[in-house]
């Protein structure tokens, strides 16, 4: 069995995605002659690329996978966040693709994420995606025990905000026991938010407590 063990779907519908993702696929993008290297693109220049941040259909990602000889797909959130220069974060059903009530609101990610397993549960298998920051430690570890997301979600994706020269949110160390013992494996993803913006301001200072 061949499992493909990141993926997102949904999760379009926050304010700052396009901007996320023109920023994660400029270098990709520039290098295929696809956008301006001389200078930074405009909204002209990503004609055609809108498909980047459009809702990602479940079952469109289920085909593909099937085409490509891949069994099962876990999916994972993108864990909330307002806080950051990208507004509000986090996965949305902006296309009604789940049975999640209710308006759309980043607070029901791993609803949305549980949602679609239940859906497809064949062939997509659910990650969960908690951040400490977000509303603090105790609602993150409130998220990992959410109803029937429980049973469906099966691993644990954990955001490890990476700030000047701070390596973890202090509210990881109250996750990580709680996974633990529920024993569910788990993710760390870690973002160089303040190397990122040192080097931007042309001030970067290699750091030993800085993941690079």
């Amino acid at each position: 069995m061949i499992i493909d063990c990141h993926n997102h779907v949904l999760g379009a519908g926050y304010p700052g995605y396009e901007k996320f993702i023109k920023e994660m696929t400029l270098g990709y993008f520039r290098s295929r002659g696809q956008l301006p290297t001389e200078r930074m693109p405009v909204e002209a220049d990503w004609k055609g690329l809108e498909y980047l941040w459009e809702p990602i259909d479940p079952q469109v990602l289920i085909a593909d996978h099937d085409k490509a000889g891949i069994d099962k797909s876990v999916v994972l959130g993108v864990a909330p966040s307002d806080y950051t220069a990208y507004m509000v974060r986090g996965t949305l059903d902006v296309k009604g693709f789940t049975d999640v009530p209710g308006p759309p609101s980043i607070e029901k990610t791993n609803d949305y994420i549980a949602g679609v397993v239940r859906k497809y549960p064949e062939k997509l298998i659910g990650m969960a995606a908690v951040n400490p920051k977000f509303r603090g430690s105790k609602a993150a570890v409130e998220e990992l025990d959410g109803g029937q997301r429980q049973e469906l979600l099966r691993a644990v994706h954990r955001l490890a905000q990476v700030v000047l020269h701070s390596r973890d949110h202090p509210g990881n160390g109250v996750l990580g026991p709680q996974i633990a013992v529920r024993d569910a494996p788990r993710a760390v993803h870690v973002q160089q938010v303040g190397a990122r913006r040192e080097r931007q301001e042309g001030r970067h200072r290699r750091d030993p407590n800085q993941l690079r």
